[in-house]
């Protein structure tokens, strides 16, 4: 039976990288950003929110289904589904590397069968925020909303988690500085890790040093980006969201909602 190699990290922090030197060994499959366990565990995480389709009655219903077909049980058959759509070849594990299977890692954890393992890797927040503002438009407002929103959320899952099982013997724990800055030995530590030798870190053509860093944007453009980004300052030093481009959209909304009440009070006259 295959096993799982599960790279859990928050979006823009090197999994790409590191799935592709654990993938210099010919016994690890590279695979695509499945989203398999995401999808699939959803129901069963502590996670918040509401959907057209109706995401509260479904997470209902689906974990009480999987309460009631053992827990466990569940888990561990959504894995070998996994395993038998992704592990097909002469490669004896299969690396799974989706960014925000941090929502689901502790039901990742709970199905850890085999030789099964998790690696966790942490980057700093500024360097994400930066990298963001890199590859992708230049909504710097909508990026800082998605800075303090989104990364913070998803970091506090992943800390909660490093807290309660760093230690076990089936995760492994790294940054994204230290493999840039002292690549043997991370191929060192994660060879012992994963108990194989062949583990080269050759990536190919592909430089391995600045990895994802000479494409997009130039240094000196990021910091023109930042510097201009006044309401990721803003919201950054003094928690002031209501200076957002959303705050005053959502106090517009607001504002709306009310003249609606009181003109419905009034007859139905709108009132200006």
């Amino acid at each position: 039976m295959k096993s799982i190699v599960y790279v859990i990290s928050l979006p823009r922090s090197g999994s790409t990288l590191l799935q592709r030197i654990i993938s210099s060994s010919e016994n690890f499959k590279y695979v695509p950003e499945s989203w398999f366990f995401l999808n699939s565990y959803q129901t069963l995480a502590d996670l918040s929110g509401s959907t057209e389709y109706g995401f509260e009655a479904m997470k209902r219903a689906q974990s009480h289904f999987a309460d009631n077909t053992r827990r466990h049980y569940f888990l561990s058959n959504m894995r070998k589904t996994f395993i038998s759509l992704y592990g097909e070849g002469d490669a004896k594990r299969v690396i799974e590397k989706t960014p925000r299977n941090v929502l689901v890692l502790n039901e990742i954890f709970e199905s850890l069968d085999g030789q099964d393992c998790i690696i966790i890797l942490k980057r700093e927040k500024s360097e994400i925020f930066a990298s963001y503002l890199r590859y992708f438009d230049n909504f710097l407002f909508l990026k800082s909303y998605k800075f303090f929103k989104e990364i913070n959320y998803l970091e506090k899952h992943l800390d909660n988690f490093v807290k309660l099982h760093g230690s076990d013997d089936r995760v492994h724990v790294l940054n994204y500085a230290d493999i840039i800055t002292d690549k043997s030995k991370v191929i060192s530590d994660l060879s012992k890790f994963l108990n194989d030798d062949k583990i080269s870190g050759d990536l190919g053509h592909v430089s391995f040093e600045g990895f994802g860093d000479n494409r997009g944007k130039t240094s000196s453009e990021i910091k023109k980006l930042v510097v201009k980004d006044i309401a990721f300052y803003v919201a950054k030093y003094f928690k002031i969201f209501m200076l957002s481009p959303f705050g005053i959209l959502s106090i517009l909304v607001f504002g709306l909602n009310i003249n609606l009440l009181v003109a419905r009070l009034k007859g139905g006259r709108f009132v200006h």
